[in-house]
């Protein structure tokens, strides 16, 4: 295979993902996408020159500088986050973990921004409504084949998890598009038959559903969030939302508020229909949006507070989009692409379903034929954007 294991630990795990590899994914983010993105949020004309000035410092400690301190003035999380990141400041950039750079890079540019105006600015949030907005052209074909279908069959829940997948592929944190890539290619894993199973068996349906990107893949989840719940006069879903602006298109509370009043207000009956269908089923007690603080955190699923694993303990089944999630529910470790997903699964939470086009070097649970074909035909397979998995831990 084109990717080998790497050291491992003395407790015999594969080390964390990290910057040892100058040709690696996690290396080319270090030295090309973060500082793209420190660069980006500071030629938006309505900053302040105190937030393009931090913004540029920010931006010259990358790749192989000190990190910088980083003043925590919003309230939000303050006592985790303070220690945390006063914990690895001064330390090199490619001395940290690949996830714990990308937290303390993200964490940076939410408190330059809010240093200036406050928690309630979003630096993202021009780039994240453009892409509603080029949603909303293909919102109609999404309500009438997944959003507003009332028949829980195995091909309609086939099509609705397609269409969550397909909205993966829409993260404006990568340099380089991959929809089209990704466009018609089979998942390497495909579990749905098994989610399917699962939910049909139980009477009552509680679904937690942790978002990724806002824009076209908020767009998709929420269509996703409208077959569940149509189909299934017995369900309800809980959405969770990132509480803060982070990895730049990473969905907030306030992008769920503005995706679905902007399905609502669209002037096509079927969207404006899907619209109102979500706001009907909220005041019905059967959707709700949440953000805790953890989703914030570079913690893995194992980590979390006891409160919110009992949240979702309560739940039928959890689905997590997106690579973030991912790497939090299995460790963002070098594991081997074939490691048996029976070693992943979070025995504390309900069964997990992963829905994630692949964009990072963190996947398990594969064929080894199916791993060994996709490593032959692209060396760069496991962060490219051209193949994906719909896998179940269960």
């Amino acid at each position: 295979m084109a990717r080998k294991m790497l050291a491992k630990h003395p407790d015999d795990l594969p080390r964390l993902i990290d910057f040892s590899d100058p040709k690696s994914f996690a290396s080319f983010t270090l030295r090309e996408r973060m500082p793209r993105v420190a660069a980006g949020v500071a030629m938006q004309p309505h900053w302040p020159p105190s937030v393009r000035s931090a913004l540029a410092a920010l931006k010259a400690t990358l790749p192989c500088g000190e990190v910088p301190a980083v003043a925590v003035s919003s309230s939000q999380d303050r006592d985790y986050w303070e220690p945390w990141l006063a914990a690895r400041s001064g330390r090199r950039w490619s001395e940290l973990g690949f996830l714990e750079a990308e937290f303390v890079f993200y964490r940076a540019v939410f408190e330059i921004v809010t240093a200036a105006h406050g928690p309630f600015v979003d630096p993202y949030a021009e780039q994240k409504r453009k892409d509603v907005a080029k949603a909303l052209v293909t919102a109609p074909r999404l309500a009438r084949d997944v959003a507003l279908v009332d028949r829980w069959t195995l091909p309609h829940v086939t099509t609705a998890v397609s269409a969550a997948l397909l909205g993966n592929t829409a993260d404006l944190s990568q340099l380089v598009p991959s929809r089209m890539e990704a466009e018609g290619r089979a998942p390497l894993v495909n579990d749905v038959e098994a989610f399917f199973a699962h939910v049909t068996a139980e009477p009552l349906v509680l679904i937690d559903v942790v978002l990724d990107n806002a824009g076209e893949e908020l767009v998709a989840d929420l269509a996703l969030v409208g077959f569940l719940l149509r189909s299934l006069p017995q369900a309800s879903v809980r959405l969770h939302a990132k509480p803060y602006p982070m990895f730049v298109s990473d969905a907030t509370v306030a992008d769920v508020r503005h995706a679905i009043d902007e399905l609502t207000s669209s002037a096509s009956p079927e969207t404006s229909a899907w619209g109102r269908s979500l706001s009907a089923l909220e005041h019905a007690d059967r959707l709700s949006i949440v953000a805790e603080e953890f989703w914030g955190r570079p913690d893995t699923l194992a980590e979390m507070p006891v409160a919110l694993r009992q949240a979702l303990q309560s739940a039928t089944a959890i689905v997590l989009k997106g690579d973030l999630n991912y790497r939090r529910y299995v460790g963002d470790r070098s594991w081997s692409p074939m490691s048996p997903i029976t070693s992943h699964r979070v025995r504390s939470l309900p069964p997990v379903l992963s829905i994630r086009v692949l964009k990072s070097d963190v996947v398990v649970g594969l064929d080894p034929e199916v791993a060994e074909k996709a490593s032959l035909e692209d060396p760069e397979w496991l962060h490219n954007g051209r193949y994906s998995i719909v896998q179940y831990f269960r």
